[in-house]
């Protein structure tokens, strides 16, 4: 048997803060900043699976944004411009300690 040539890691809320993004901009968001993030999380991973479930293919990015856009919407929405800083921030998140 050949020796391994690729190794995959979940990184994705394992390695990295996916809450991080929105953390960064708590003062900006508001007092809702954390719920926006928990149902951002929540929305990104259900549009992943039902998307896989499907068979159907997008980008990560895609989901990323779609599924922003329900949570701000959940929320009440964000501020002007947020949307563009925090997808951003995404591509940036912080490692956990």
């Amino acid at each position: 048997m050949a020796a391994p040539t690729h190794f995959v890691f979940d990184a994705y809320g394992t390695l990295f803060d996916v809450h991080s993004a929105a953390a960064k901009y708590a003062g900006e968001i508001g007092p809702n900043w954390e719920r926006l993030s928990q149902v951002w999380r929540a929305k990104h991973l259900v549009y992943t699976w039902i998307w896989a479930g499907t068979g159907r293919h997008t980008t990560f990015w895609k989901l990323a944004g779609d599924s922003l856009d329900f949570a701000s919407a959940s929320v009440g929405g964000i501020p002007p411009g947020m949307r563009e800083k925090l997808m951003a921030s995404y591509r940036t998140l912080s490692a956990y300690p």
